[in-house]
């Protein structure tokens, strides 16, 4: 029984985006299952079309499709037959190539933020005092894809900086994912922009093209999406659930920390992300996670000295730069 049992749902999804081993990944979903009984996500799907009622129960998927999902997370999920659910890009997978964040991971161990924000501000013609106190990654979010792809090429050549990692699982090791039976596909946009930033025109094309391309790649029906970052009224909000609509998902999921129930928007399922940089194989502290996930964000908050990316962010976009 969940410690939090008397609450009115503890329904939970839990994503990942990398997998560092399998036995951290083996432990991580020991621990997981010490509470919840993992279900398939068409039980989601149930719950909130149907009113299905259920509790303690709980859904496993990924985001990106990175390599490490096949390696480490597939060999542990199939051994003990647990559902999953993969959201990816068809045009990142069937390139081979990496996404933006990705690749901005790769340059920062090579270049200093300094540097990366003086090249910002270039580009963009903005002012460094405006943004050098801000985290790298909260001044990314906030731009639109275009702007971030220029940055990203003119940081590469200026600096002479080749991306040589490969992040992501081949397209052959996706097609084995998916005839596995163990995962189902949902789509998450072509190239991963914070959709929020995005023209409506660009928006719905990120959106449309995804679950279009995936069905297309895997001839099945597309019911179920992921937003990218996925931060409620921040990087999503009524029109990207609009335009969900309209291609037809049924499911999107975004990175809020919270429980869902029957009564839940389907087009805004809440998850609890496990990351790989936190103390994830002892299960003291994923049972001590798993136990808040409401208060998730704010203990994060305290924990990293008051940095938190939604209150830059926001800070950011007041600015008015980019």
């Amino acid at each position: 029984m969940h410690p939090l049992s008397l609450l009115t749902s503890t329904n939970l999804v839990i994503y990942f985006h990398t997998v560092p081993s399998l036995n951290w990944f083996r432990k991580t979903l020991r621990t997981i299952k010490s509470i919840y009984k993992l279900i398939p996500i068409e039980d989601i799907e149930s719950c909130c079309s149907d009113n299905k009622k259920f509790n303690n129960c709980c859904h496993i998927c990924f985001d990106d499709g990175d390599r490490t999902v096949y390696e480490n997370a597939f060999p542990v999920l199939r051994e003990i037959n647990i559902p999953a659910t993969l959201f990816v890009s068809p045009k990142v997978i069937s390139e081979g190539s990496n996404y933006w964040f990705q690749e901005l991971s790769y340059i920062r161990k090579h270049l200093n933020d300094k540097l990366l924000k003086e090249t910002i501000c270039e580009i963009l013609d903005c002012d460094y005092e405006q943004i050098k106190k801000y985290m790298i990654l909260s001044i990314f979010k906030c731009m639109k894809l275009e702007d971030i792809l220029e940055i990203m090429n003119t940081i590469k050549k200026k600096y002479s900086i080749k991306v040589e990692k490969e992040y992501n699982m081949t397209k052959n090791q996706l097609y084995e994912l998916y005839n596995s039976g163990i995962f189902t596909l949902g789509a998450h946009t072509m190239n991963h922009p914070i959709l929020s930033n995005e023209t409506y025109t660009d928006a719905k094309k990120e959106i449309h093209e995804s679950v279009e391309k995936l069905s297309e790649m895997f001839d099945t029906d597309i019911k179920y999406f992921s937003y990218p970052n996925g931060i409620t009224n921040l990087d999503f909000s009524l029109r990207e659930q609009l335009i969900l609509k309209e291609n037809n998902i049924k499911l999107a999921f975004t990175s809020d920390n919270c429980f869902f129930s029957y009564n839940t928007n389907p087009l805004s399922i809440p998850r609890l992300e496990f990351s790989d940089i936190e103390v994830g194989s002892n299960s003291v502290y994923i049972l001590g996670k798993l136990c808040v996930v409401p208060m998730w964000q704010s203990i994060l908050t305290i924990i990293f000295l008051g940095k938190n990316e939604i209150k830059e962010r926001m800070e950011i976009k007041n600015l008015s730069i980019f």
